[in-house]
């Protein structure tokens, strides 16, 4: 499929990434408080869809501009293992994301989600009705598993270990940070504020939340909350929802 059909149907699985869009005729502004972002059910009612899947393949497109620059965009394809709620497009889906390789530069987008081959992840998928491209909510709609020393281990998109979930919030360990190994399995090793308060998955594991009790707990507030509606973007709305996150 070529770029601009992929960037077109952007809208139908596009993942909320930063700071609120400003007011124009493609976006709405909006405010949510940090309480919020961190809440299952707010997540998911401003996502078209809710689910668990494996990252097999991950491109770079660009876009040109009328002036004749270009503005990048990142193409993520998942297996999916599990539509918790929303549209089952299948087997495959696709996501796209703000930034990426343009030519021999990288226009990176702050707070965007980061994605490498074979993670396992679960997203909640923003939905382009209500425009929640925002880093907050970018930053708490992405969890990724790994391997612990007995179990799963989950982290939010910083690399914080998930310690607790409730309809209302998803509690992170922000104490400790993540250091994924190369093959983003495990943690090599957990950076901590405090150099000298060092830990290992071993010692953290029993602070941290079962990993099937959040994946129950994800599947049910999405199966019990009501999906946002998704809007097609048209190729001129695509362009200007690319420009809006470059320029800032």
């Amino acid at each position: 499929m070529k770029a601009r059909n992929h960037a077109i149907l952007l809208c139908v699985t596009a993942i909320a990434i930063l700071t609120c869009a400003k007011t124009s005729a493609w976006a709405t502004s909006w405010a949510a408080s940090t309480d919020e972002l961190t809440s299952p059910s707010f997540l998911a009612s401003h996502s078209v869809g809710v689910f668990r899947g494996t990252v097999v393949s991950i491109d770079y497109r660009t876009v040109a501009t009328p002036s004749g620059g270009s503005y990048a965009y990142t193409i993520v394809r998942f297996t999916v293992t599990e539509q918790y709620a929303g549209s089952d497009t299948g087997r495959e889906k696709i996501i796209y994301v703000a930034g990426g390789q343009n030519g021999e530069r990288r226009q990176a987008i702050a707070g965007a989600p980061s994605f490498n081959v074979d993670d396992d992840v679960v997203v909640f998928e923003g939905s382009s009705n209500h425009w929640l491209f925002g880093s907050s909510f970018g930053m708490h709609g992405v969890f990724r598993f790994i391997k612990g020393e007995t179990d799963l281990i989950v982290l939010n998109n910083n690399g914080f270990p998930v310690t607790a979930i409730n309809n209302a919030n998803i509690s992170v360990k922000e104490d400790y940070r993540c250091e994924l190994s190369l093959d983003r399995k495990h943690c090599d090793a957990w950076t901590s504020a405090d150099a000298l308060d060092t830990k290992t998955t071993k010692e953290l594991e029993p602070m941290l939340v079962n990993a099937t009790d959040f994946e129950n707990d994800i599947r049910d507030i999405a199966k019990n909350t009501a999906l946002a509606p998704s809007r097609p973007l048209s190729g001129t709305e695509f362009v200007e929802f690319l420009k809006h996150f470059v320029a800032n």
